[in-house]
């Protein structure tokens, strides 16, 4: 009795940490999808004047920097 009950606790242990990694890369998934989808804001009336590594993201994103 008692290596059968140590064996189904050893699965249940297996399945539960596989179902944990399983919701690690369906998340990893939907991040890179979601990063991939953005782009930069428009500039609108109250964006302040961008400096440093603000400037160089704008600029290889496409935006007229000042």
């Amino acid at each position: 009795m008692a290596p059968a009950r140590a064996l189904g606790t050893l699965v249940a242990l297996v399945q539960r940490e596989s179902n944990v990694l399983a919701y690690i890369d369906g998340f990893w998934i939907l991040g890179l999808m979601v990063a991939s989808l953005m782009t930069c804001a428009p500039q609108g009336p109250f964006t302040p004047e961008p400096f440093g590594v603000a400037k160089a993201f704008l600029r290889k994103c496409g935006a007229s920097v000042r």
